[in-house]
C-alpha cells in the first residue's frame, strides 16, 4: 500500500490519488482491464480519457522588437514612396450656402463661383 502523507496542502488528494493508482495498477494488469472497459462501457472510458488531457497549458514567449529599427525602415519606405508618386491637385468647385432657404449649411450640389458684381453709380 502507498505511503499516506499526515501534514501539509493536498495530503488527501495525494493520498486518494496514490490510493487510486495502487489498486488500478493492481486490477489493469497489462492493460486488459482498460481495454475491457472501453470495449464494455465507452462512455466510462471516454470520460477517462478527457481526465487525461491538460486543461490548460502554460506557455512563455519571449519577442523582442527593434522598434527604432523598424521605425527608420518605415521612415525609408515612405521617401521612396514619396519620390516614386506624382503630386495630384484636386480641383473642386466652389460650394455657397442654400440661397433659398437661407440655410448656412452647404448642399451636395456643387454650384461655380461668380465674382462678386458691384454697382457702379
Amino acid at each position: 500500500m502507498p505511503k499516506v502523507k499526515t501534514r501539509g496542502p493536498g495530503r488527501l488528494n495525494k493520498s486518494v490519488k496514490e490510493a487510486v493508482e495502487y489498486a488500478f495498477n493492481k486490477v489493469n494488469n497489462g492493460g486488459d482491464y482498460l481495454l475491457k472497459v472501453a470495449n464494455d462501457d465507452p462512455k466510462t472510458f471516454l470520460a477517462l480519457v478527457a481526465k487525461c488531457i491538460p486543461t490548460a497549458v502554460a506557455v512563455d514567449v519571449k519577442h523582442t522588437i527593434d522598434l527604432a529599427g523598424a521605425m527608420l525602415a518605415s521612415q525609408q519606405q515612405l521617401k521612396e514612396l514619396a519620390n516614386n508618386q506624382e503630386i495630384k491637385t484636386i480641383e473642386h468647385e466652389h460650394v455657397t450656402p442654400d440661397s433659398q432657404t437661407g440655410d448656412n449649411e452647404t448642399r451636395n450640389t456643387k454650384i461655380p463661383a461668380k465674382p462678386l458684381e458691384t454697382k457702379e453709380k
